[in-house]
């Protein structure tokens, strides 16, 4: 999942390694990308997956309210999985209108 990135630059201290689907349409070289809005990353300590983060834009997010229905984005499911179903398939983003957030 590491593209020509060395092990220091993607392993954040307390969180571990960072791992990105390269494959992702918005890490695409353009033309192929579109533009980028989200993208989801896997985290890793000692050689397991610990953990799962949707990263979306500020400018996304502030764009919910345009779309009723919210947006869902699907998620690639690695390899193998420790416990099976523990790993999330779909993320989603939506606004509450009552709320404003």
């Amino acid at each position: 999942m590491l593209a020509n990135i060395p092990v220091k630059a993607a392993a954040v201290a307390i969180m571990g390694m960072h791992w990105l689907d390269t494959s992702s349409p918005e890490l695409l070289p353009p033309p192929s990308n579109h533009m980028f809005t989200q993208t989801f990353i896997y985290g890793s300590y000692d050689g397991r997956i610990i953990y799962v983060e949707p990263m979306i834009t500020q400018a996304f997010i502030g764009s919910a309210k345009e779309r009723p229905q919210g947006s869902s984005f699907q998620v690639s499911a690695p390899a193998k999985v420790a416990t099976t179903g523990a790993c999330p398939s779909k993320d989603s983003v939506s606004y509450d209108a009552t709320a404003k957030e």
